[in-house]
């Protein structure tokens, strides 16, 4: 499981709207290699998170931190791919890039492709607590390591359930 903050007091908030809620229409874009898909949903991070990006794999869930101490939504990863270009696109036609970022040349090099993501409503203390942080919410989109999601495990059998349960039409 990956955490990702995309808080609805930040441009993050926009880019999950615009790219993973909404979705991408591929016609709309130059570098995507497979012109068979109507649109994509796509969450992309700077190559300082590569390790992290190594480590997860198709089957795996993002939880998206939005703010007001709630995962508002979660989205399973389909596939991934290295792509400085179609990043860039995505990045700078598709989203709304703010001056800060601009500055800080955040780039969107490392893509996950999702599935549909699903609304939910977890609390992020509900979270915290299950996972042993201190902090209700994360900082930067990181993977939970494997031990720390065995209160979960132990409550609900497996991490779709749980996800589930949270899950709101």
């Amino acid at each position: 499981m990956f955490l990702a903050p995309a808080s609805t007091t930040g441009s993050a908030y926009s880019h999950l709207e615009k790219s993973v809620i909404n979705g991408i229409e591929t016609h709309s874009l130059e570098h995507f290699p497979n012109k068979n898909k109507d649109d994509i949903r796509v969450w992309g991070i700077s190559s300082g998170l590569k390790n992290t990006w190594d480590r997860a794999k198709s089957g795996d869930w993002i939880l998206f931190y939005t703010g007001n101490n709630e995962y508002r939504y979660a989205a399973q990863i389909q596939d991934k791919e290295e792509n400085s270009q179609l990043g860039s696109e995505i990045r700078d036609i598709h989203l709304e890039v703010t001056e800060r970022e601009e500055k800080e040349e955040q780039e969107w090099n490392l893509l996950f492709y999702l599935g549909i993501p699903l609304s939910i409503e977890l609390p992020a203390e509900t979270l915290s607590e299950w996972l042993n942080y201190e902090r209700a919410y994360r900082s930067r989109f990181q993977r939970v390591p494997k031990k720390r999601l065995q209160t979960i495990e132990g409550k609900y059998g497996t991490l779709e359930e749980m996800i589930m349960d949270f899950t709101v039409e």
